[in-house]
């Protein structure tokens, strides 16, 4: 197997900032992108993080560090919109592909080093198709902001036969460069990485630096058996992808061929927790009989809230069986709306059927079910005398041996109906 990994180093902060001409102006001074709800900081750039502003900081957390910090907010619609465009990039040349994060995707390479020729051919051809990305995201601005702009959204290229060295590889390469790691450099490329690099939990990490295992050749060179037994199956996984010797495969992305997706844009933005229900409602009735003209229920949905200035409330249900009726939707989905809590006032509604299945299942009500079993019984007695005719011995049978009345302990064995 050949994997390849696209990796842009700040991509939030570099696709937000395309927002701010004045500030690419300034020659990137020390900026903070930040989420307004939760308070704290996304990404930084490399001045602000010189100043010893990081991410997970607060507010004053971050400006006690640097008193001129300038703060953008992040606008969570298109950022996702931007990510799904750059998901594009990789699907040009696989059709198997994983978005690990924002700005971070893998593909499934195999077989396209017999259609480009090499893998040198492979990486030309992912970075012209990361320039027409970014040409197409930068358009509006003028030339110098564009090339400014560009300079955020640098991609590095990463390619080896093991998902894990494919993604260091695409994470230690220089910016605008493959990193090709053949599987015979695989384990010498990760030695000398960090341990925190490797699939553990943060206190197995914290466990290994206190008996002094920093590297990922230190953590390799312990037996595997020890290995497991102290860390348990992660720990010998992550010991195989240390020696690059996992065998994980790429976890595609599945799309709908026809993805029932709709949204409403109300003409001004409410906050009004009614006016939210209905609107959902609406919205959801419309799509439900868009479901029944196509024979589909649904099984998963994703309801998402929209402000004007591009904040994001979402919540995803999966159902616990396949429906077409909105009542029981709605009885899933209506505590998440009940408690829904918006700092701005909602201006857009989108729902998306995110798994939906063909065929679905009704149970008849109890009196039927009767019905149809007396039936069965009739039409197999009818088929055993056909076939065998009448029997000559009847057994009996004991079917309940401690039952308090004797003629309920014993049964009479006989297909006479």
């Amino acid at each position: 197997m050949l994997f390849g990994c696209l990796f842009i180093p700040s991509f939030e902060l570099g696709v937000n900032l395309i927002d701010y001409p004045k500030l690419l102006i300034d020659d990137f001074g020390p900026i903070a992108l930040v989420d307004t709800d939760s308070e704290l900081i996304l990404d930084v750039t490399s001045l602000a993080k010189s100043a010893g502003v990081n991410p997970t900081q607060t507010y004053s957390q971050a400006f006690g560090f640097c008193p001129e910090l300038k703060i953008i907010q992040i606008n969570w619609a298109k950022t996702n919109e931007i990510t799904e465009s750059f998901l594009s990039i990789a699907q040009e040349i696989s059709p198997v592909v994983e978005s690990l994060s924002s700005g971070c995707v893998m593909f499934d390479l195999q077989g396209s080093e017999t259609y480009f020729g090499d893998i040198n051919a492979v990486g030309k051809y992912l970075f012209d198709l990361r320039e027409q990305w970014v040409t197409g995201l930068t358009k509006h601005l003028p030339g110098q902001l564009q090339e400014s702009s560009s300079s955020l959204l640098r991609m590095q290229v990463g390619i080896s036969e093991r998902k894990f060295t494919t993604q260091m590889a695409a994470l230690f390469a220089e910016p605008d460069q493959l990193n090709y790691v053949t599987d015979k450099q695989g384990r010498q490329f990760l030695a000398p990485l960090s341990v925190q690099l490797l699939p553990l939990p943060n206190e197995y990490i914290d466990r290994l630096s206190l008996l002094g295992v920093t590297t990922i050749s230190e953590y390799v060179s312990i037996p595997q058996a020890k290995i497991e037994a102290q860390f348990g199956t992660q720990g010998g996984y992550a010991w195989l992808v240390g020696r690059n010797q996992d065998n994980e495969k790429i976890r595609a992305i599945t799309i709908l061929k026809e993805p029932i997706r709709h949204h409403i844009e109300l003409d001004s933005a409410s906050s009004d927790l009614s006016v939210l229900k209905v609107m959902t409602q609406q919205l959801l009735a419309h799509m439900l009989n868009i479901a029944a003209n196509k024979q589909i229920s649904v099984v998963e949905l994703r309801i998402q809230f929209e402000t004007e200035t591009g904040k994001l409330y979402f919540f995803d249900r999966v159902l616990k069986n396949p429906v077409r009726s909105i009542q029981n939707i709605w009885l899933a989905i209506s505590p998440q709306i009940e408690n829904l809590k918006c700092s701005e006032p909602i201006s857009k509604l989108q729902i998306e059927f995110t798994d939906v299945v063909g065929e679905f299942g009704h149970q008849l009500p109890l009196s039927a079910l009767h019905r149809q079993r007396k039936q069965r019984l009739q039409n197999t007695a009818r088929h055993l005398k056909a076939r065998y005719g009448s029997p000559t011995l009847m057994q009996i049978k004991e079917i309940s041996k401690c039952h308090r009345l004797p003629e309920r302990r014993f049964a009479l064995g006989d297909y006479s109906f």
